[in-house]
């Protein structure tokens, strides 16, 4: 998962993209599989972690 969301955190991916990059073959069993994992789906994700490259949903949002 920290791939995926340093891809989502810091690159213009699409989430399909994204899933297919970290082994995933279906686009929505990764959207479902991340939201179990990090408690939001990877659009959410990308949106909060705006200005965040690293991706790490420890950082605070300045």
């Amino acid at each position: 998962m920290l791939e995926a969301k340093r891809l989502l955190a810091g690159t213009a991916m699409t989430v399909r993209q994204v899933a297919h990059e970290v082994g995933f073959a279906d686009p929505a069993y990764f959207c479902r599989f991340f939201r179990r994992e990090t408690g939001a789906s990877p659009g959410e994700f990308r949106r909060e972690s705006h200005g965040r490259p690293d991706g790490d949903e420890n950082t605070t949002l300045r």
